[in-house]
């Protein structure tokens, strides 16, 4: 895949649709949400929960957009990718008068077809090597939870990613509580239920809060949901403000484009992946 798709899906269609206006929300304030799903085999995984996801975001942003008949043209499009990243953004529309959304138009969503990142197929054997982040989120229970477009954290976490050696960073918000990854969410399982796991007791994985900051992604909420059903697993939501390397046996990182990936080395320190392999084979997103 040599180059990227892109399409502006509108209903009902309107004049110009393919351009995007320099009055666009999205452009001047990052007034919209996105979700990014994985295409395999023709198909948008998990495409369903994308489209609600979306909704759920329209609702709490209070977005005006009609999104009848995008699930039919996503799946549409992805006939002809055996593998590659789907990315679908909201915008809140064009015009408004400064903030206030008051006369804008209707919203649009913009689709866009991306290369799938090859390196995901390494570390979903071999593991990411995971750093501390200096760069801190912000808390904002508004928002907290929603891929809203507003994404400068997050490039701020990137920068500071691309100076390290790691593959990855784990972020705190300004509170000290341990949030996510730079792009997605994370897990982590301590020594004494690693050892209940082995003896074939029923294990519990760890997982931040997100009800001040972070994204709530769809990898996290299907592995939660997954976990908590299971026999063998649980799922506890902590709020924790740091991680003590001694008591820390396997931790993973989760996406709907990586899938879950175990990290093979925290703050310096080796970790276990046999647990999050055996996550791997049981859940698959």
């Amino acid at each position: 895949m040599s180059h990227s798709y892109v399409e502006i899906f509108q209903q009902p269609k309107q004049p110009n649709q393919q351009k995007i206006s320099t009055s666009d929300r999205a452009l001047a304030y990052g007034d919209g949400l996105f979700t990014t799903a994985k295409i395999a085999e023709g198909k948008v995984l998990k495409l369903s929960a994308h489209i609600e996801r979306l909704l759920n975001g329209v609702q709490r942003l209070a977005i005006d957009v009609e999104l009848s008949g995008l699930e039919q043209r996503l799946a549409e499009l992805a006939k002809d990718y055996p593998l590659a990243v789907l990315k679908v953004l909201i915008s809140a529309g064009e015009g408004g008068r400064g903030y206030s959304r008051l006369g804008c138009t209707k919203g649009k969503v913009i689709i866009s077809i991306h290369e799938f990142p090859i390196h995901y197929n390494t570390w979903h054997q071999q593991g990411i090597n995971l750093g501390l982040a200096k760069t801190m989120l912000g808390v904002n229970p508004l928002l907290a939870g929603i891929k809203h477009l507003n994404r400068l954290e997050q490039v701020l976490v990137r920068q500071e990613l691309d100076k390290r050696e790691e593959d990855d960073l784990l972020v705190s918000n300004c509170l000290g509580h341990i949030i996510e990854a730079s792009a997605g969410n994370v897990f982590w399982l301590t020594k004494q239920q690693a050892s209940l796991a082995a003896s074939g007791e029923k294990s519990t994985w760890l997982t931040p809060n997100l009800s001040m900051s972070g994204v709530d992604g769809l990898a996290r909420q299907y592995l939660i949901h997954q976990l908590n059903k299971s026999d063998k697993y649980s799922v506890e939501i902590v709020e924790q403000k740091e991680l003590a390397m001694s008591d820390v046996n396997s931790m993973l990182v989760c996406n709907s484009v990586l899938g879950i990936a175990p990290v093979n080395k925290f703050a310096g320190s080796a970790l276990s992946l046999a647990p999050v392999h055996q996550l791997q084979k049981e859940f698959t997103l």
